[in-house]
């Protein structure tokens, strides 16, 4: 699990520093959170704002499919982002399924996860479902079936719905050994 978060962290990192100037518009979205639209886009960012990556597992590690989503790039005050990783079995690239936030959930014995930002407050997903379509390589639709993020810290829950379908920026491919 640390291994995820530090990869995650990696990413992170990885895209703010991207020099792509495309504002990945090709996608159609009507996301909310907590009933507000968000929509994203790069605001004067350098980043892409809606990209995808694959980890490649290795030895006991899984294979990984990271998303992120962000609207007004990483030195906005309006900052905002969601990604999210879904921890896939080993030589299986297609990401599409229904994959559950619930905490309780180990029947299936792999793992997903994933978190909201506003600004520099951080809300990790509890409970609720995202349904992945791989459309094609970088084509996909994500349905936010009521994901439920909270704040570890103040308590504050966030409800994250609706759809983002379309292309996604290709980031680099890791692999986890």
């Amino acid at each position: 699990m640390k291994k995820i978060f530090l990869l995650l962290s990696v990413l992170s990192l990885g895209l703010a520093s991207c020099d792509s100037n495309d504002d990945s518009t090709g996608f159609d979205s009507n996301i909310t959170v907590d009933g507000i639209i968000f929509t994203p886009a790069a605001n004067g960012g350098t980043a892409p704002v809606v990209s995808t990556a694959f980890a490649q597992g290795s030895g006991e590690n899984d294979d990984t499919r990271f998303f992120k989503l962000t609207r007004n790039g990483t030195n906005d005050s309006g900052f905002q982002q969601i990604q999210i990783y879904i921890n896939l079995p080993q030589g299986q690239s297609n990401s599409s399924g229904s994959y559950t936030f619930d905490q309780t959930d180990t029947a299936s014995g792999l793992t997903r996860g994933g978190a909201y930002a506003e600004g520099n407050v951080g809300f990790d997903f509890t409970s609720g479902k995202i349904i992945v379509t791989q459309m094609t390589a970088n084509n996909y639709m994500l349905q936010f079936v009521d994901v439920k993020a909270k704040n570890a810290v103040s308590g504050q829950e966030k409800i994250i719905s609706g759809q983002i379908k379309g292309k996604f920026d290709i980031e680099q491919v890791y692999i986890l050994d």
